[in-house]
C-alpha cells in the first residue's frame, strides 16, 4: 500500500476481523492497533496513515492521482508507476484481474483463503499451494518474519526503503543493493 509492503490477509471489514493488536484497512489486516481514524485522533502537525499517527515527514506520496505522474505513467499507492493504467477494477480486463492498475491474463480467483481449497492460501487474487501459517510478523517467533502467508527465515529489516538507507531498497522485508529506478 502506498509504496510499502505490509503482511496481513485480505477480507476483513472490521478491525476485529484481524485479531489482538492489528487493525483493518482496505480490507487487509495490519499490524498495530488503531490509533486514529482522521488526523483529530493525533498529535498536531502529524497525519493518520492507515489508522496510525505519522509525522508528515514520513509519509510520503509521490503522487495522489495519474496526473502527477509523466505521461503514460500511472500513480499506484502514492508512488509513479510505469505504464499507463489499464484498469480500476477487474471487471475492466477483458479476461483477467486488475492489480496495480494492470490487466493480468488469468482471471481473479480469490479474495481470501476461504475462496481457495484445502491446503492453499490466496495471494494477490491467486490460490496458491500451502496453507496460511501467519498474517502478521509476531506470529512466526523469533528471526522470522510472515510474506504472502508463510514464515520465512530472518528478522525484518525493512518496511519501506528509508529504512534501508541510501542506494538501497526494501524488497519483502530484507534490505538489498541498488536504489529503486525513478519514473
Amino acid at each position: 500500500m502506498f509504496g510499502r509492503c505490509y503482511d496481513g490477509q485480505r477480507g476483513c471489514v472490521l478491525d476485529g476481523d484481524c485479531g489482538q493488536d492489528a487493525r483493518c484497512e482496505l480490507s487487509t489486516c495490519l499490524d498495530g492497533q488503531r490509533q486514529c481514524d482522521d488526523e483529530a485522533g493525533c498529535e498536531q502537525g502529524d497525519v493518520c496513515f492507515f489508522g496510525r499517527c505519522k509525522a508528515m515527514e514520513e509519509v510520503r506520496f509521490d503522487c495522489v492521482t495519474d496526473s502527477g505522474c509523466e505521461e503514460g505513467d500511472r500513480c499506484e499507492f502514492g508512488r509513479c508507476s510505469h505504464g499507463a493504467r489499464q484498469c480500476h477494477l477487474d471487471a475492466d480486463c477483458a479476461d483477467g484481474r486488475c492489480m496495480f492498475g494492470r490487466c493480468l491474463e488469468a482471471p481473479r480467483e480469490c479474495d481470501g483463503d476461504g475462496d481457495c481449497g484445502q491446503e492453499q492460501r490466496c495471494a494477490f487474487g491467486a490460490c496458491v499451494d500451502g496453507v496460511r501459517e501467519c498474517q502478521q510478523d509476531r506470529e512466526c517467533g523469533e528471526a522470522r518474519r510472515c510474506e504472502f502467508g508463510r514464515c520465512l527465515q530472518g528478522d525484518r529489516e525493512c518496511r519501506d526503503d528509508a529504512a534501508c538507507g541510501e542506494a538501497r531498497r526494501c524488497e519483502f522485508g530484507r534490505c538489498f543493493d541498488g536504489g529503486r529506478e525513478e519514473p
